[in-house]
Parts: C-alpha cells; structure tokens; sequence
C-alpha cells in the first residue's frame, strides 16, 4: 500500500487553505455588506420620516419664515430646528419633540423660499441630501 508523498500533502494542505481563507473573506464580505445596508436603510428611513413631518406641517399653512424655520397653521406655530445633529419640531407653546433618532446625525436643516409663494425644505442626513416642496394656498 502506497500513502501520500510529501510534495502531494503539501499541495492538498496549501490547497484546502486557499479554500478555507476565501470561505472566511466571503463570509466576512456579506456580513460587511449586509451591515452597511441596514444602516443605509435606515437613514433614508429616518429622513423620509423627516420630510414627511416636514410636508405634514406646511399642509395647509398660512405662512412660512424661512429664515427661522417657523410655519403658522390655523394660529399655531410650527418650529423645526436642529439639536445635537438631531432634528426637532416644536408645536405651539409645547416641548420640542425630536424626529430623527440618535442613530443618524443631521447636519444641516434649512427652509428655502422659492416663487411664487412656495419653499423647499432641504436637509442633510448621514451625508445623504433630502428635499420637499410645497407651495402655499393663497
């Protein structure tokens, strides 16, 4: 009975650890993946949240400061600004109610006139760029 040579079990050895260290890169490859994803879904979840606060509250409004992110809707003020790079909208005279988790950081939050009578809101979210438009009833 003949057994393996030397020269053969250092070939199937060399061989099998190329097959094992490319299971192990691709494993790790898709997990990498699969993890930026979920947090790539996540931001844009969190800004379409964002946007649609945001369209919710200029419905219908009366007016807009741009300038200060205020919006007026039957008598009430709407106010969105940002607080740790998290967005925030206050509703009257009550306590800011924050929109965006800690999950994701909002670097900017903006309101910007456009004519005749509409605006943009425009953010920036995880590095992500984010609008609405609306225009205002007269």
């Amino acid at each position: 009975m003949r057994g393996f040579t030397l020269i053969e079990t250092l070939i199937y050895i060399a061989l099998l650890a190329f097959i094992i260290g490319a299971g192990v890169s691709s494993a790790y490859y898709i997990i990498d993946s699969s993890a930026r994803g979920k947090a790539e879904v996540g931001t844009i979840a969190e800004a379409e949240f964002l946007m649609r606060k945001i369209d919710w509250a200029m419905t219908g409004a009366d007016s807009v400061d741009a300038g200060n992110m205020k919006i007026m809707r039957g008598g009430t003020e709407i106010k969105f600004d940002l607080d740790s790079e998290r967005a925030r909208m206050t509703i009257g005279p009550g306590s800011p109610i924050e929109l965006t988790g800690e999950r994701v950081k909002v670097t900017a939050l903006e309101f910007i006139p456009i004519s005749p009578d509409g605006i943009t809101a425009s953010t920036t979210i995880d590095g992500k760029h984010f609008e609405v438009t609306k225009y205002l009833r007269k």
